[in-house]
């Protein structure tokens, strides 16, 4: 008699189990992968470290083993809310570009500039502000100020779309050419270095600091922001109606402007008809 459950008919298919057949080094490389997903451990500090020592081998940072455990620490600690994957990469990067050992706020510079996209520095937010002013023009501020990411809309709400858009034409009136780009680096720098710097902390630093902010700023100078940022929003809410256009509003939730029109009616309000009786 056949034993149908240790003999396969003839007729069937042959299924092969793939994880029978796996080599210790799939099963080690599938490991890693999954690993790199996951944020820094000691295990993985020890294996980019020393591909750093690998990479550096003349630095004097690394000549004694004392030296290479406590960066192997410090790096355990300094990444460990950080994917292994993102410090990987900008290790990577490191070694490819330049001829010193990294430091730690260097790789988390690399590691900020890959995970924000949006961060643009200075030199490339001027070249999308200079193609906005030259595709809309002084009648279509509203647009451009709706293509541009928030930090660099902020700069030029700062100045004034209508104020750019002359200081551009100053050079095509025998003016002092490149007025508008002065003025955009001097607003737009300093907000884009807080946020490169912010954006550089590890997770749990960067709420720390923001716990310590918002205490801070419940009164004094977070306060005359406040009452300067809606006193803003009221004088340009004149000039809005005016024009025809819509007045803006501060959302609630982020204390930036939106316009009214956008704003949704609250959701736990009454039926005026209902007595609140129930059926």
């Amino acid at each position: 008699m056949m034993n149908w459950n240790r003999q396969q008919h003839p007729d069937q298919p042959h299924h092969k189990d793939p994880a029978r057949n796996l080599t210790p080094a799939d099963t080690s490389r599938r490991s890693w992968h999954r690993s790199r997903r996951d944020n820094m451990t000691e295990k993985n500090a020890t294996e980019l470290v020393m591909v750093i020592v690998r990479a550096y081998p003349n630095a004097a940072r690394f000549d004694s083993i004392e030296a290479i455990e406590d960066t192997i620490a410090l790096w355990a600690t300094q990444f460990a809310d950080d994917p292994v994957e993102l410090v990987a990469i900008a290790t990577n990067q490191h070694i490819q570009t330049s001829k010193w050992p990294p430091s730690i706020a260097e790789i988390r510079e690399l590691m900020a500039r890959a995970s924000n996209p949006d961060l643009l520095p200075p030199d490339q937010a001027w070249l999308l502000v200079s193609d906005l002013i030259a595709g809309h023009g002084e009648f279509g501020g509203e647009a451009a100020l709706a293509d541009m990411p928030e930090m660099i809309r902020r700069a030029v709400e700062s100045i004034g779309w209508t104020t750019l858009i002359e200081m551009h034409r100053q050079a095509y009136r025998g003016g002092k050419p490149g007025l508008d780009r002065v003025a955009f680096m001097d607003q737009y720098k300093p907000v884009y270095e807080r946020e490169r710097q912010k954006a550089q902390l590890s997770p749990t630093l960067r709420k720390q600091i923001e716990a310590i902010e918002d205490r801070s700023a419940a009164g004094g100078a977070g306060k005359s922001l406040e009452i300067a940022q809606a006193r803003r929003i009221e004088h340009e809410n004149i000039y809005r109606r005016l024009s025809g256009m819509q007045p803006l509003a501060i959302n609630a939730d982020t204390t930036e402007p939106s316009l009214l029109g956008d704003r949704k009616a609250p959701t736990d309000q009454k039926d005026p008809g209902d007595k609140g009786g129930n059926i």
